[in-house]
């Protein structure tokens, strides 16, 4: 079982390549904040999908990779976004501000945390993470199905 997961998810992940062309997105991104207003607008895209969060946890500066094969971790984290209706192409091998916020509620018994990727003030991405579940990273639609 563990293989079959394995081979699905690096079949996944050559799928889905940074800047490459793919099926269009089931819906549009929700329109990027006004600089400086992350804060309120990373809360109004959570509440968007139902998503609750108890505020900022942390956030940091880091590369996006110019090709998500650079990790499973990151081709999981493109993937996510694209299913949240995010494109994280145009940003490959650019610098992007990840901030986490703690959820209100659990997902399957576990914390769970609201994950933004911002570039230039405007959200350009947006995921959930899953402690102690594997692989632990979902699209906003797949974590608000759960709830």
């Amino acid at each position: 079982m563990k293989v079959l997961v394995a081979v699905l998810a690096v079949s996944l992940l050559a799928l889905a390549g940074c800047g490459t062309e793919g099926a269009p997105d089931p819906a549009p991104p929700p329109q990027p904040p006004s600089p400086g207003a992350s804060l309120s607008a990373a809360a109004q895209l959570a509440a968007q999908y139902g998503l609750g969060t108890k505020g900022r946890s942390s956030a940091f500066t880091d590369l996006v990779p110019d090709h998500p094969m650079a990790s499973a971790r990151w081709g999981l984290i493109e993937i996510a976004c694209a299913g949240s209706g995010f494109d994280l192409g145009p940003y490959c091998g650019e610098q992007a501000t990840f901030t986490s916020y703690a959820m209100a509620r659990q997902l399957h018994g576990s914390p769970a945390t609201f994950w933004t990727i911002e570039r230039d003030g405007c959200i350009v991405g947006a995921y959930v993470t899953v402690e102690e579940a594997t692989p632990g990273i979902l699209s906003l639609r797949q974590a608000e199905a759960q709830l």
